[in-house]
């Protein structure tokens, strides 16, 4: 297992939308599904995969965050815990009393910054383009990959979305057009730990 805060998040300077695509258990629709890689990540953005609710609350503490959880069970954090200076809200998912899912979302200004250094260090780990669904034209995509800014995003109303399965582990990575402007979108589903939990359910 490595530690993919170091790898990823030292390139970055309501629930979040990353759900499973209608029809499928995955971030990706169907057709589009990427080919297996490994070695597996482990955290993301100083939480690891598996923590327990208080461990997760305790570090969001310790950073110097706000810590809660709704009455869906989800725990929020208001920031990271590593690198702290990463401004992304954060979203937990728990499976058996372990974390299974997390979601990370950046609104100001760093998040195209943030989206072009986190797709080049993830296409640095995982090697080749990851499968990807494109709403966009290829001068706004050149754009956002180069880190240029994302106005082509508030003119069209459009995103661009990545997805990759890695080890069990899967990864989606958005910049998009929400309902409150443009937002960066990082995601980690331990997809093989909600599987076991949803066979130990039948």
């Amino acid at each position: 297992m490595r530690t993919w805060a170091c790898l990823l998040l030292a390139f970055w300077g309501s629930v979040a939308t990353a759900q499973a695509v209608e029809g499928t258990p995955h971030f990706w629709p169907a057709e589009s599904a990427p080919a297996t890689m490994g070695p597996t990540p482990d955290e993301l953005a100083g939480f690891p995969f598996g923590a327990s609710p208080a461990a997760v609350a305790r570090r969001c503490r310790r950073a110097g965050h706000e810590y809660t959880r709704d009455a869906d069970g989800l725990g929020h954090c208001d920031g990271a815990a590593a690198p702290r200076e990463l401004k992304a809200r954060m979203t937990f998912v728990f499976c058996a009393n372990r974390l299974c899912e997390m979601r990370a979302v950046v609104e100001d200004d760093s998040r195209v910054a943030t989206y072009a250094n986190a797709l080049r260090s993830l296409r640095a780990a995982f090697g080749g383009p990851p499968q990807r669904r494109l709403r966009v034209d290829h001068v706004c995509l050149g754009e956002l990959v180069g880190g240029r800014g994302d106005r082509c995003l508030e003119d069209r109303g459009a995103g661009v979305r990545h997805w990759w399965e890695v080890g069990g582990t899967e990864i989606f990575l958005a910049l998009e057009r929400r309902a409150h402007g443009p937002a960066l979108e990082i995601a980690y589903r331990d997809a093989a730990r909600l599987a076991a939990l949803s066979a130990t359910s039948d």
